[in-house]
């Protein structure tokens, strides 16, 4: 179950560097301007893919969280080591109680199987403290994706939800795979 909470995590994590390196946060960025910046950097980079990629992560990516990413990777020297700096400042503007929602769907479908016989408290405590500050980056997704993950992983059967697989079949469903 924890590798079906991991993998939603790294989904996350994948999306917003993804999001990072390309995307349309509004009017004034698009992704032609993302990708030319990335271009003018890296030349060896493909065009085609890194449009595909810039669309995929706005498709995905809360717009005030795209924005502000995308603004502040635009204005960095192609050699800067300072990406992460953007996506910490962008983080920041993940609402917090994102994470609580799919990790309550995920204790609740826990619970209902009956896995290592817990309860829904001592199941949301396990994945505060398993996961701790690093869940808050699903709050960089649109609440649609949050949401159909959770309602997936909620509607999982017991034996689906033991797979190791669960969480890769949820992000198949919500058509977020290509992140992972």
């Amino acid at each position: 179950m924890k590798k079906a909470i991991m993998l939603v995590l790294s989904l996350t994590i994948s999306t917003g560097l993804t999001s990072c390196l390309g995307g349309e946060g509004g009017s004034a960025i698009t992704c032609d301007n993302m990708c030319e910046k990335q271009l003018s950097c890296d030349p060896s980079l493909d065009s085609a893919e890194c449009l595909a990629s810039c669309a995929q992560s706005q498709e995905f990516m809360r717009p005030n969280i795209f924005l502000a990413t995308t603004r502040c990777v635009l204005d960095l020297e192609c050699n800067s080591d300072q990406a992460n700096d953007c996506m910490e400042a962008a983080f920041a503007l993940a609402p917090a109680d994102a994470a609580d929602r799919i990790v309550t769907d995920m204790c609740t479908a826990m619970v209902r199987c009956g896995e290592g016989q817990i309860d829904m408290t001592q199941c949301l405590g396990y994945f505060e403290d398993e996961l701790g500050e690093a869940m808050t980056y699903l709050g960089i997704l649109k609440d649609t994706v949050i949401d159909c993950l959770g309602n997936c992983l909620r509607a999982l059967s017991c034996e689906e939800l033991q797979s190791e697989d669960a969480g890769e079949s949820c992000a198949v469903t919500c058509g977020v795979a290509d992140f992972t």
